[in-house]
Protein backbone atom coordinates (compact mmCIF):
# COMPACT_ATOMS: atom_id res chain seq x y z
CA UNK A 1 0.00 0.00 0.00
CA UNK A 2 1.56 3.14 -1.15
CA UNK A 3 2.64 5.19 1.74
CA UNK A 4 0.80 9.52 2.49
CA UNK A 5 3.21 12.28 2.13
CA UNK A 6 2.65 12.42 6.48
CA UNK A 7 4.24 8.35 6.23
CA UNK A 8 7.11 9.36 4.82
CA UNK A 9 8.14 11.67 7.31
CA UNK A 10 8.75 8.86 9.57
CA UNK A 11 11.85 6.93 11.15
CA UNK A 12 11.74 3.36 10.51
CA UNK A 13 14.30 2.08 12.51
CA UNK A 14 13.14 -1.06 14.80
CA UNK A 15 12.94 -0.37 18.58
CA UNK A 16 15.61 -2.01 20.92
CA UNK A 17 13.00 -4.96 21.91
CA UNK A 18 12.65 -6.49 18.36
CA UNK A 19 14.66 -9.82 18.28
CA UNK A 20 17.67 -9.79 16.24
CA UNK A 21 16.68 -12.03 13.67
CA UNK A 22 14.03 -9.85 12.56
CA UNK A 23 15.62 -8.60 9.76
CA UNK A 24 14.54 -5.24 8.41
CA UNK A 25 12.46 -5.51 5.09
CA UNK A 26 10.40 -3.63 2.80
CA UNK A 27 11.06 0.48 2.82
CA UNK A 28 14.30 1.80 3.82
CA UNK A 29 14.65 4.53 6.99
CA UNK A 30 12.71 7.46 6.19
CA UNK A 31 12.16 10.47 8.16
CA UNK A 32 15.18 12.17 9.30
CA UNK A 33 17.04 9.42 7.73
CA UNK A 34 15.50 9.74 4.23
CA UNK A 35 15.40 13.41 4.61
CA UNK A 36 19.53 13.37 4.58
CA UNK A 37 19.72 10.89 1.94
CA UNK A 38 21.44 12.69 -0.44
CA UNK A 39 23.14 15.24 2.25
CA UNK A 40 26.33 13.21 2.37
CA UNK A 41 28.87 14.45 5.50
CA UNK A 42 29.61 18.04 4.49
CA UNK A 43 27.07 20.49 5.83
CA UNK A 44 26.55 23.50 3.64
CA UNK A 45 27.74 26.83 5.89
CA UNK A 46 23.74 28.65 7.38
CA UNK A 47 22.94 31.37 5.25
CA UNK A 48 23.45 35.03 6.25
CA UNK A 49 21.48 36.18 9.45
CA UNK A 50 19.15 38.69 8.42
CA UNK A 51 16.14 40.35 10.02
CA UNK A 52 13.31 37.84 9.41
CA UNK A 53 9.39 38.38 10.69
CA UNK A 54 7.51 35.02 11.56
CA UNK A 55 4.15 34.80 12.97
CA UNK A 56 4.03 33.99 16.85
CA UNK A 57 2.05 30.67 15.97
CA UNK A 58 4.47 29.43 13.15
CA UNK A 59 7.28 29.72 15.86
CA UNK A 60 5.92 28.00 17.90
CA UNK A 61 5.61 24.97 15.31
CA UNK A 62 8.89 25.23 14.87
CA UNK A 63 9.90 25.11 18.07
CA UNK A 64 7.62 22.09 18.72
CA UNK A 65 9.38 20.15 15.54
CA UNK A 66 12.71 20.88 16.64
CA UNK A 67 12.21 19.84 20.07
CA UNK A 68 10.29 16.90 18.93
CA UNK A 69 13.37 15.67 16.63
CA UNK A 70 15.95 15.95 19.34
CA UNK A 71 13.24 14.57 22.30
CA UNK A 72 14.22 11.44 24.48
CA UNK A 73 11.51 9.59 22.30
CA UNK A 74 12.59 10.44 19.38
CA UNK A 75 16.82 10.31 19.63
CA UNK A 76 16.43 6.40 20.94
CA UNK A 77 14.92 5.80 17.49
CA UNK A 78 16.87 8.08 14.89
CA UNK A 79 20.29 6.24 14.35
CA UNK A 80 21.34 9.44 11.88
CA UNK A 81 20.82 12.46 14.62
CA UNK A 82 22.80 10.23 16.93
CA UNK A 83 25.54 10.52 14.48
CA UNK A 84 25.01 13.80 13.96
CA UNK A 85 25.34 15.04 17.45
CA UNK A 86 28.21 13.07 18.13
CA UNK A 87 30.09 14.16 15.26
CA UNK A 88 28.84 18.01 16.50
CA UNK A 89 29.76 17.04 20.00
CA UNK A 90 26.38 17.09 21.19
CA UNK A 91 25.29 19.63 18.85
CA UNK A 92 23.55 19.38 15.48
CA UNK A 93 23.84 21.94 12.49
CA UNK A 94 20.65 23.98 12.14
CA UNK A 95 21.41 23.11 7.66
CA UNK A 96 21.16 19.60 8.30
CA UNK A 97 17.36 19.91 10.71
CA UNK A 98 16.47 22.08 7.86
CA UNK A 99 16.50 19.47 5.45
CA UNK A 100 13.71 17.28 7.23
CA UNK A 101 10.64 17.61 5.32
CA UNK A 102 8.49 18.65 8.37
CA UNK A 103 10.33 21.68 9.37
CA UNK A 104 11.12 22.65 5.87
CA UNK A 105 7.49 22.66 5.53
CA UNK A 106 7.09 25.01 8.01
CA UNK A 107 9.94 27.70 7.40
CA UNK A 108 13.46 27.17 4.86
CA UNK A 109 15.55 30.42 7.16
CA UNK A 110 17.81 29.61 9.70
CA UNK A 111 16.87 32.87 11.76
CA UNK A 112 13.37 31.66 12.04
CA UNK A 113 14.58 28.84 14.01
CA UNK A 114 17.32 30.63 15.62
CA UNK A 115 14.13 32.87 17.01
CA UNK A 116 12.07 29.83 17.74
CA UNK A 117 14.73 28.36 19.99
CA UNK A 118 15.07 31.15 22.18
CA UNK A 119 11.59 30.14 23.59
CA UNK A 120 12.72 26.67 24.08
CA UNK A 121 14.06 25.80 27.67
CA UNK A 122 14.65 22.25 26.27
CA UNK A 123 17.09 23.31 23.57
CA UNK A 124 20.27 26.09 23.07
CA UNK A 125 21.96 27.33 20.46
CA UNK A 126 26.01 27.62 20.32
CA UNK A 127 27.53 30.43 19.93
CA UNK A 128 27.36 31.64 16.55
CA UNK A 129 24.09 30.12 16.80
CA UNK A 130 24.03 27.74 13.58
CA UNK A 131 23.52 24.52 16.01
CA UNK A 132 21.32 23.32 17.94
CA UNK A 133 21.44 20.97 21.33
CA UNK A 134 19.53 19.35 24.09
CA UNK A 135 19.99 21.35 27.31
CA UNK A 136 20.13 17.82 29.39
CA UNK A 137 22.16 14.90 27.69
CA UNK A 138 20.06 11.44 26.80
CA UNK A 139 19.45 9.44 29.34
CA UNK A 140 21.24 6.01 29.77
CA UNK A 141 18.94 4.37 31.06
CA UNK A 142 15.45 3.66 28.46
CA UNK A 143 12.87 3.28 30.56
CA UNK A 144 10.03 3.81 27.58
CA UNK A 145 8.65 0.38 27.55
CA UNK A 146 6.94 1.12 30.88
CA UNK A 147 5.49 4.26 29.62
CA UNK A 148 3.98 2.50 26.23
CA UNK A 149 0.82 0.38 26.09
CA UNK A 150 -1.02 -1.15 23.06
CA UNK A 151 -3.68 -0.08 21.39
CA UNK A 152 -5.83 -3.05 19.16
CA UNK A 153 -8.70 -3.25 17.90
CA UNK A 154 -8.55 -0.71 15.27
CA UNK A 155 -9.09 -2.85 12.30
CA UNK A 156 -8.18 -3.86 9.43
CA UNK A 157 -7.57 0.01 8.37
CA UNK A 158 -5.26 1.78 10.19
CA UNK A 159 -6.68 5.34 11.30
CA UNK A 160 -4.79 8.80 10.82
CA UNK A 161 -1.67 9.66 13.58
CA UNK A 162 -4.34 12.59 14.58
CA UNK A 163 -7.32 10.09 14.88
CA UNK A 164 -5.42 8.00 17.34
CA UNK A 165 -3.66 10.19 19.21
CA UNK A 166 -6.95 12.53 19.75
CA UNK A 167 -8.73 9.48 21.42
CA UNK A 168 -5.28 8.63 23.48
CA UNK A 169 -4.46 12.27 25.14
CA UNK A 170 -6.90 12.52 27.79
CA UNK A 171 -4.41 9.77 30.13
CA UNK A 172 -1.53 12.44 29.37
CA UNK A 173 0.72 13.78 27.54
CA UNK A 174 1.65 11.84 24.31
CA UNK A 175 5.40 11.66 23.54
CA UNK A 176 5.73 9.00 20.63
CA UNK A 177 3.26 6.96 18.39
CA UNK A 178 3.19 4.33 15.75
CA UNK A 179 1.46 1.78 14.01
CA UNK A 180 2.14 -2.25 14.40
CA UNK A 181 2.05 -4.33 11.04
CA UNK A 182 3.12 -8.05 10.06
CA UNK A 183 4.21 -9.89 7.34
CA UNK A 184 1.81 -12.10 6.23
CA UNK A 185 3.30 -14.04 3.16
CA UNK A 186 6.12 -11.44 1.78
CA UNK A 187 3.37 -8.84 2.06
CA UNK A 188 3.27 -5.82 5.38
CA UNK A 189 0.09 -5.46 6.46
CA UNK A 190 -1.43 -3.34 9.27
CA UNK A 191 -1.83 -5.64 12.31
CA UNK A 192 -4.88 -3.95 14.23
CA UNK A 193 -2.72 -2.22 16.98
CA UNK A 194 -1.04 0.63 17.76
CA UNK A 195 1.38 1.58 20.53
CA UNK A 196 1.42 4.66 22.41
CA UNK A 197 3.95 6.09 24.16
CA UNK A 198 3.48 8.46 27.08
CA UNK A 199 5.64 10.36 29.71
CA UNK A 200 5.04 8.87 32.28
CA UNK A 201 4.37 5.91 33.91
CA UNK A 202 1.58 6.77 35.02
CA UNK A 203 -0.31 8.31 32.35
CA UNK A 204 0.28 4.69 30.61
CA UNK A 205 -1.18 3.11 33.97
CA UNK A 206 -4.09 5.55 33.79
CA UNK A 207 -4.70 4.76 29.85
CA UNK A 208 -4.79 0.71 30.87
CA UNK A 209 -7.28 0.91 33.81
CA UNK A 210 -9.99 3.41 32.40
CA UNK A 211 -13.01 1.83 33.12
CA UNK A 212 -14.80 3.74 30.50
CA UNK A 213 -16.13 2.41 26.69
CA UNK A 214 -12.98 3.73 24.90
CA UNK A 215 -13.27 3.96 21.40
CA UNK A 216 -11.05 5.03 18.03
CA UNK A 217 -12.92 6.16 15.06
CA UNK A 218 -15.97 4.67 16.79
CA UNK A 219 -14.25 1.35 17.05
CA UNK A 220 -14.31 -0.12 20.57
CA UNK A 221 -10.31 -0.65 21.53
CA UNK A 222 -8.87 -3.03 24.13
CA UNK A 223 -5.61 -1.31 25.72
CA UNK A 224 -2.84 -2.98 27.74
CA UNK A 225 0.67 -2.16 28.97
CA UNK A 226 3.60 -3.09 26.39
CA UNK A 227 5.29 -4.99 29.54
CA UNK A 228 2.02 -7.49 29.27
CA UNK A 229 2.00 -7.57 25.44
CA UNK A 230 5.50 -8.63 25.21
CA UNK A 231 4.71 -11.39 27.96
CA UNK A 232 1.64 -12.77 26.13
CA UNK A 233 2.19 -15.80 23.75
CA UNK A 234 1.60 -15.13 19.73
CA UNK A 235 -2.18 -16.11 20.00
CA UNK A 236 -2.42 -13.88 22.93
CA UNK A 237 -1.17 -10.79 21.45
CA UNK A 238 -3.72 -11.51 17.98
CA UNK A 239 -6.19 -11.52 20.57
CA UNK A 240 -5.30 -8.24 21.77
CA UNK A 241 -4.22 -6.85 18.14
CA UNK A 242 -8.79 -7.83 17.28
CA UNK A 243 -9.53 -5.78 20.41
CA UNK A 244 -10.21 -9.09 22.83
CA UNK A 245 -9.74 -10.24 26.09
CA UNK A 246 -6.04 -11.77 25.59
CA UNK A 247 -6.69 -14.79 28.08
CA UNK A 248 -9.76 -16.36 27.39
CA UNK A 249 -12.01 -17.92 29.82
CA UNK A 250 -15.49 -18.76 28.11
CA UNK A 251 -16.34 -20.06 25.06
CA UNK A 252 -19.50 -20.18 22.74
CA UNK A 253 -20.05 -23.04 19.95
CA UNK A 254 -21.96 -21.35 16.95
CA UNK A 255 -24.12 -23.33 14.27
CA UNK A 256 -26.75 -23.21 12.35
CA UNK A 257 -26.55 -19.96 10.66
CA UNK A 258 -27.16 -19.58 6.81
CA UNK A 259 -25.32 -21.65 4.29
CA UNK A 260 -22.54 -20.45 2.24
CA UNK A 261 -21.41 -17.58 4.47
CA UNK A 262 -18.05 -16.68 4.17
CA UNK A 263 -16.03 -16.09 8.02
CA UNK A 264 -16.15 -12.27 7.37
CA UNK A 265 -19.53 -12.23 6.77
CA UNK A 266 -20.71 -14.49 9.19
CA UNK A 267 -18.67 -12.36 11.93
CA UNK A 268 -21.18 -9.17 10.35
CA UNK A 269 -24.32 -11.02 10.73
CA UNK A 270 -23.58 -12.18 14.42
CA UNK A 271 -21.85 -8.79 15.88
CA UNK A 272 -25.21 -7.07 16.30
CA UNK A 273 -25.12 -9.76 19.59
CA UNK A 274 -22.24 -8.34 21.08
CA UNK A 275 -23.39 -4.77 21.08
CA UNK A 276 -22.83 -3.56 24.55
CA UNK A 277 -21.12 -6.34 25.79
CA UNK A 278 -17.16 -8.17 25.56
CA UNK A 279 -16.30 -7.96 22.05
CA UNK A 280 -15.61 -12.10 21.70
CA UNK A 281 -12.79 -13.36 19.75
CA UNK A 282 -14.13 -15.58 16.76
CA UNK A 283 -12.26 -18.26 15.22
CA UNK A 284 -13.07 -21.21 13.43
CA UNK A 285 -11.20 -25.13 11.76
CA UNK A 286 -10.05 -25.64 8.74
CA UNK A 287 -12.66 -28.52 8.07
CA UNK A 288 -15.75 -26.08 9.19
CA UNK A 289 -14.08 -23.45 6.55
CA UNK A 290 -13.56 -25.51 3.92
CA UNK A 291 -17.34 -27.11 3.78
CA UNK A 292 -18.53 -27.14 0.29
CA UNK A 293 -21.89 -24.96 1.78
CA UNK A 294 -19.90 -22.40 3.58
CA UNK A 295 -18.76 -21.79 6.86
CA UNK A 296 -20.41 -24.34 9.13
CA UNK A 297 -19.21 -23.62 13.17
CA UNK A 298 -17.17 -20.86 14.42
CA UNK A 299 -15.96 -20.25 18.39
CA UNK A 300 -16.18 -17.35 20.14
CA UNK A 301 -14.11 -17.04 22.99
CA UNK A 302 -14.71 -14.10 26.49
CA UNK A 303 -12.40 -12.97 29.23
CA UNK A 304 -15.81 -13.37 31.82
CA UNK A 305 -18.22 -15.80 31.42
CA UNK A 306 -21.09 -13.47 32.33
CA UNK A 307 -20.19 -11.75 29.21
CA UNK A 308 -20.53 -15.21 27.14
CA UNK A 309 -23.74 -15.80 28.61
CA UNK A 310 -25.29 -12.51 27.68
CA UNK A 311 -23.94 -13.55 23.75
CA UNK A 312 -25.26 -16.91 24.01
CA UNK A 313 -28.90 -15.67 24.91
CA UNK A 314 -28.70 -13.03 22.26
CA UNK A 315 -27.44 -15.62 19.63
CA UNK A 316 -30.28 -18.18 20.53
CA UNK A 317 -33.17 -15.24 20.31
CA UNK A 318 -31.45 -13.99 16.51
CA UNK A 319 -33.26 -14.88 13.30
CA UNK A 320 -32.14 -13.90 9.95
CA UNK A 321 -34.49 -12.48 7.16
CA UNK A 322 -33.10 -14.87 4.83
CA UNK A 323 -35.39 -17.29 6.33
CA UNK A 324 -36.25 -18.93 9.86
CA UNK A 325 -33.23 -20.38 10.39
CA UNK A 326 -32.33 -19.35 13.43
CA UNK A 327 -29.03 -19.77 15.30
CA UNK A 328 -27.96 -22.21 17.52
CA UNK A 329 -25.52 -21.45 20.47
CA UNK A 330 -24.55 -23.02 23.89
CA UNK A 331 -21.39 -22.67 26.38
CA UNK A 332 -18.42 -25.47 25.92
CA UNK A 333 -17.03 -27.23 28.33
CA UNK A 334 -13.43 -27.02 29.02
CA UNK A 335 -12.96 -31.00 27.58
CA UNK A 336 -14.06 -29.68 24.06
CA UNK A 337 -11.97 -26.46 24.35
CA UNK A 338 -9.03 -28.64 24.57
CA UNK A 339 -9.87 -30.86 21.77
CA UNK A 340 -10.57 -27.95 19.17
CA UNK A 341 -7.50 -26.92 17.45
CA UNK A 342 -8.42 -23.84 17.01
CA UNK A 343 -8.88 -22.59 20.09
CA UNK A 344 -5.47 -20.80 21.93
CA UNK A 345 -5.65 -22.79 25.72
CA UNK A 346 -5.72 -26.41 23.26
CA UNK A 347 -2.06 -28.05 24.01
CA UNK A 348 0.02 -28.50 20.28
CA UNK A 349 0.36 -31.92 21.02
CA UNK A 350 -0.46 -32.36 17.32
CA UNK A 351 3.15 -30.68 16.34
CA UNK A 352 5.78 -33.21 16.24
CA UNK A 353 9.72 -32.26 16.44
CA UNK A 354 11.67 -34.96 13.59
CA UNK A 355 15.87 -34.25 14.02
CA UNK A 356 17.93 -34.89 11.08
CA UNK A 357 21.83 -35.61 12.66
CA UNK A 358 24.92 -36.18 11.16
CA UNK A 359 24.83 -33.99 8.37
CA UNK A 360 28.49 -32.71 6.55
CA UNK A 361 29.54 -29.11 7.23
CA UNK A 362 28.46 -27.46 3.80
CA UNK A 363 24.89 -29.00 3.68
CA UNK A 364 22.48 -27.00 2.56
CA UNK A 365 18.55 -26.48 3.50
CA UNK A 366 17.72 -27.36 -0.23
CA UNK A 367 19.05 -30.75 -0.13
CA UNK A 368 17.47 -32.05 2.10
CA UNK A 369 14.51 -30.29 1.31
CA UNK A 370 15.07 -32.30 -2.80
CA UNK A 371 15.73 -35.53 -1.30
CA UNK A 372 11.95 -35.60 0.22
CA UNK A 373 10.94 -34.79 -3.05
CA UNK A 374 6.85 -35.38 -3.52
CA UNK A 375 6.59 -36.18 0.31
CA UNK A 376 7.07 -32.57 1.10
CA UNK A 377 5.59 -30.62 -1.88
CA UNK A 378 2.35 -32.19 -2.17
CA UNK A 379 1.73 -32.20 1.63
CA UNK A 380 -0.95 -29.40 2.79
CA UNK A 381 0.07 -30.02 6.59
CA UNK A 382 2.20 -27.33 8.21
CA UNK A 383 5.30 -27.65 8.37
CA UNK A 384 8.82 -26.00 8.78
CA UNK A 385 12.42 -27.22 8.52
CA UNK A 386 14.53 -25.18 10.34
CA UNK A 387 18.01 -25.39 9.23
CA UNK A 388 20.64 -23.15 9.59
CA UNK A 389 24.19 -23.28 6.74
CA UNK A 390 27.02 -24.45 8.25
CA UNK A 391 25.04 -26.71 11.15
CA UNK A 392 25.33 -30.30 11.21
CA UNK A 393 21.35 -30.85 12.28
CA UNK A 394 18.17 -29.84 11.49
CA UNK A 395 14.60 -29.89 12.90
CA UNK A 396 11.37 -30.56 11.09
CA UNK A 397 8.44 -29.16 12.78
CA UNK A 398 5.33 -30.61 11.57
CA UNK A 399 1.56 -29.99 12.50
CA UNK A 400 0.47 -33.77 12.16
CA UNK A 401 1.26 -37.36 12.49
CA UNK A 402 0.62 -38.45 9.13
CA UNK A 403 3.18 -36.22 7.24
CA UNK A 404 5.54 -36.95 10.49
CA UNK A 405 5.61 -40.74 9.63
CA UNK A 406 5.72 -40.19 6.19
CA UNK A 407 9.30 -38.23 6.55
CA UNK A 408 10.71 -41.04 9.02
CA UNK A 409 9.43 -43.89 6.33
CA UNK A 410 11.15 -41.81 3.20
CA UNK A 411 14.40 -41.67 5.45
CA UNK A 412 14.32 -45.48 5.66
CA UNK A 413 13.53 -46.26 2.20
CA UNK A 414 15.73 -43.88 0.84
CA UNK A 415 18.60 -43.01 3.10
CA UNK A 416 20.21 -39.66 2.71
CA UNK A 417 23.70 -40.25 1.87
CA UNK A 418 26.26 -36.52 1.66
CA UNK A 419 29.93 -36.62 1.05
CA UNK A 420 29.69 -40.32 2.69
CA UNK A 421 27.88 -39.67 5.55
CA UNK A 422 24.29 -41.49 6.07
CA UNK A 423 22.02 -38.71 7.92
CA UNK A 424 20.11 -39.75 11.05
CA UNK A 425 16.56 -38.63 11.55
CA UNK A 426 14.46 -39.62 14.80
CA UNK A 427 11.62 -37.51 16.74
CA UNK A 428 12.14 -35.63 19.77
CA UNK A 429 10.37 -33.60 22.12
CA UNK A 430 10.45 -29.94 22.69
CA UNK A 431 12.07 -30.33 26.10
CA UNK A 432 14.70 -32.35 24.39
CA UNK A 433 15.49 -29.84 21.96
CA UNK A 434 15.44 -27.10 24.45
CA UNK A 435 18.14 -29.35 26.63
CA UNK A 436 20.70 -29.72 23.64
CA UNK A 437 23.79 -27.22 23.50
CA UNK A 438 24.21 -25.04 20.49
CA UNK A 439 26.27 -26.83 17.65
CA UNK A 440 27.74 -24.35 15.19
CA UNK A 441 30.66 -24.47 12.73
CA UNK A 442 33.63 -21.88 13.24
CA UNK A 443 34.51 -19.12 11.52
CA UNK A 444 31.02 -18.76 9.50
CA UNK A 445 30.42 -15.20 11.22
CA UNK A 446 31.49 -11.85 10.12
CA UNK A 447 30.62 -8.50 12.35
CA UNK A 448 30.49 -5.50 10.51
CA UNK A 449 30.49 -2.04 12.20
CA UNK A 450 30.60 1.68 11.19
CA UNK A 451 28.14 0.92 9.09
CA UNK A 452 27.10 3.47 6.53
CA UNK A 453 23.73 5.35 5.82
CA UNK A 454 20.53 3.64 4.28
CA UNK A 455 22.34 0.32 4.22
CA UNK A 456 20.37 -2.25 2.75
CA UNK A 457 20.38 -6.23 3.34
CA UNK A 458 20.57 -6.63 -0.40
CA UNK A 459 22.88 -4.14 -1.01
CA UNK A 460 25.96 -5.26 2.04
CA UNK A 461 25.15 -8.88 0.17
CA UNK A 462 25.60 -8.24 -2.97
CA UNK A 463 28.73 -6.08 -2.17
CA UNK A 464 30.22 -9.15 -0.90
CA UNK A 465 29.91 -11.39 -2.92
CA UNK A 466 30.82 -9.08 -5.93
CA UNK A 467 34.34 -8.59 -3.58
CA UNK A 468 34.67 -11.74 -3.33
CA UNK A 469 34.02 -13.15 -7.15
CA UNK A 470 31.23 -15.32 -5.97
CA UNK A 471 27.76 -15.65 -6.78
CA UNK A 472 26.39 -17.08 -3.67
CA UNK A 473 29.15 -16.46 -0.87
CA UNK A 474 26.33 -15.56 2.04
CA UNK A 475 23.95 -16.89 3.67
CA UNK A 476 22.25 -14.39 5.28
CA UNK A 477 22.52 -10.66 6.90
CA UNK A 478 21.58 -9.54 10.25
CA UNK A 479 21.16 -6.04 10.21
CA UNK A 480 21.13 -3.96 13.03
CA UNK A 481 21.05 -0.04 13.79
CA UNK A 482 24.89 0.03 14.60
CA UNK A 483 26.04 -3.64 13.46
CA UNK A 484 25.70 -5.88 10.62
CA UNK A 485 26.77 -9.77 11.22
CA UNK A 486 27.21 -11.70 7.71
CA UNK A 487 26.69 -15.38 8.10
CA UNK A 488 28.62 -17.72 5.21
CA UNK A 489 28.11 -21.14 4.05
CA UNK A 490 31.73 -22.12 4.24
CA UNK A 491 34.34 -20.15 6.63
CA UNK A 492 36.75 -20.06 4.26
CA UNK A 493 34.88 -17.10 2.51
CA UNK A 494 34.64 -15.42 5.44
CA UNK A 495 38.38 -15.83 6.12
CA UNK A 496 39.05 -14.70 2.62
CA UNK A 497 36.91 -11.59 3.02
CA UNK A 498 39.16 -10.38 6.17
CA UNK A 499 42.18 -11.19 4.71
CA UNK A 500 41.36 -10.22 1.03
CA UNK A 501 40.06 -6.27 2.23
CA UNK A 502 42.42 -6.50 5.72
CA UNK A 503 39.31 -6.27 7.62
CA UNK A 504 38.15 -2.83 6.19
CA UNK A 505 34.70 -3.16 3.38
CA UNK A 506 34.78 0.05 1.19
CA UNK A 507 30.96 0.58 -0.07
CA UNK A 508 29.50 4.16 -1.34
CA UNK A 509 32.81 6.08 -0.73
CA UNK A 510 32.65 4.97 2.84
CA UNK A 511 34.60 1.82 4.82
CA UNK A 512 32.98 -0.24 7.53
CA UNK A 513 34.95 -2.41 10.06
CA UNK A 514 34.79 -6.15 9.97
CA UNK A 515 35.97 -9.13 12.09
CA UNK A 516 34.94 -12.91 12.05
CA UNK A 517 33.56 -13.94 15.38
CA UNK A 518 35.35 -16.18 17.63
CA UNK A 519 35.35 -17.20 21.15
CA UNK A 520 32.99 -16.19 23.04
CA UNK A 521 31.45 -13.98 21.18
CA UNK A 522 31.22 -15.99 18.48
CA UNK A 523 29.12 -18.79 21.03
CA UNK A 524 26.61 -16.07 22.20
CA UNK A 525 25.86 -15.30 18.68
CA UNK A 526 24.78 -18.82 17.55
CA UNK A 527 23.29 -19.44 21.47
CA UNK A 528 20.80 -16.21 20.46
CA UNK A 529 20.22 -17.70 16.82
CA UNK A 530 19.42 -21.16 18.68
CA UNK A 531 16.87 -19.40 21.18
CA UNK A 532 15.15 -17.06 18.59
CA UNK A 533 14.31 -20.45 16.84
CA UNK A 534 13.27 -22.52 19.78
CA UNK A 535 10.64 -19.53 20.86
CA UNK A 536 9.57 -19.66 17.11
CA UNK A 537 8.55 -23.31 17.36
CA UNK A 538 7.97 -23.87 21.04
CA UNK A 539 4.75 -25.48 22.06
CA UNK A 540 2.97 -21.82 22.44
CA UNK A 541 3.83 -20.46 19.33
CA UNK A 542 2.79 -20.39 16.01
CA UNK A 543 3.92 -19.46 13.03
CA UNK A 544 1.34 -17.13 11.17
CA UNK A 545 0.71 -19.09 7.90
CA UNK A 546 4.22 -20.01 8.04
CA UNK A 547 5.51 -16.98 6.02
CA UNK A 548 3.94 -14.63 8.74
CA UNK A 549 5.73 -12.78 11.83
CA UNK A 550 5.07 -11.07 14.75
CA UNK A 551 3.84 -7.85 15.39
CA UNK A 552 6.87 -5.39 15.06
CA UNK A 553 7.82 -1.43 15.10
CA UNK A 554 9.06 -1.17 11.69
CA UNK A 555 8.15 1.93 9.29
CA UNK A 556 6.00 3.45 12.64
CA UNK A 557 4.99 7.02 12.79
CA UNK A 558 6.35 9.49 14.31
CA UNK A 559 4.42 12.01 16.43
CA UNK A 560 4.51 15.18 15.54
CA UNK A 561 3.48 18.21 16.86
Amino acid sequence: MERTKEEKDVTCEPTPEMAPSQERVGDEADGVQRDMKAAGDDHPAPEEKACVVVDPITLTKIQHQVEFYLSTSNLRRDQFLQKELQKGNGFVPISVLLKCNKLKALTTNPQAIVQAMKASNQLKLNENQDSIARTEPLPELDDSKTRMVIVGGLGRTAPSREELEHAMAPFGTITYSGFMHHRVKGERKFGGSAFIEYETKEMAIKAVENKTELKVCDRLVRVVTKEEYDAYSFLSKKRVDSGCAPVPTSYLIVENFPAGKTFREVRKLLSSCWSGNEKPFMSTTKDANENENGLSVVYLSFGALENAENVCKSLNEMKFDEGSTTVSARLMSQTEVDTIAALSTRPQNSQQILQITNLPVGTTRMQVINHLGDVWTTSTSKKWFDFHPGSTRGEFHIHGAEMSNAIVLHFEKSPLVLEGQTAVIKIISHEELMAQGVVFTKGLIVKFTDLINDLSRDELKDAINTALEAESAVAFVELNPEEAFVRFYEASSAEKLISKLAGKFELKDSIMKMEVLNGEEETAYWIKVQQIRRDRHGPNQKRKSFGGGKPNYRNTRRRQN
